[in-house]
């Protein structure tokens, strides 16, 4: 993990999104990818996996996913932010399922997880009840709108909120 985000009310993410790469100018075509959270612990469970980090750092991950893709209604290009971002709007029932998350995990970490690797292991610093997230990271227009499509439910995500 190269970055460690502050978690806020907002879920304002700081990503890195591994494997998206294209040569400038190219379009990149919208996969599915697999997004998950995942509870963190610093010892052992029974049934929990061990993750080493490129940092050396281990942890252990439970192999249950709290939030999942089925708990995203609508993913898109977010235009406004400083830096080239998704905006996720979550399902009532993922809304719910993030608050009670964030609420039970306050002051412990969560891992954002992406096609199975962990990009990042926030703190959860308080409970998140608003249903709603922006991801921002080291990415440029181009693949922001490529992953916002591949998180998009309806896998239409061309739209953005400037259009």
């Amino acid at each position: 993990m190269k970055t460690t985000p502050a978690v806020v009310a907002a879920l304002t993410l700081l990503l890195a999104w591994p494997g998206v790469a294209a040569p400038p100018g190219a379009a990149l075509t919208p996969e599915p990818v697999l997004f998950e959270v995942r509870l963190i612990s610093d010892e052992p469970i029974a049934d929990w996996t061990v993750h080493e980090g490129e940092d050396g750092e281990t942890f252990y991950l439970s192999p249950d996913a709290e939030l999942t893709n089925a708990d995203i209604e609508q993913a898109w290009y977010e235009p406004g932010a400083a830096l080239p971002s998704i905006g996720l709007f979550l399902t009532e029932q993922g809304a719910l399922k993030l608050a009670r998350l964030t609420t039970d995990n306050v002051g412990h970490r969560i891992a954002m997880m992406l096609d199975g690797e962990v990009v990042a292991a926030p703190v959860v610093r308080a409970p998140l009840t608003a249903g709603r997230a922006l991801i921002t990271g080291d990415f440029d227009e181009d693949e922001a709108r490529a992953m916002a499509a591949s998180l998009d439910p309806d896998r239409d995500a061309t739209h953005s909120n400037d259009e």
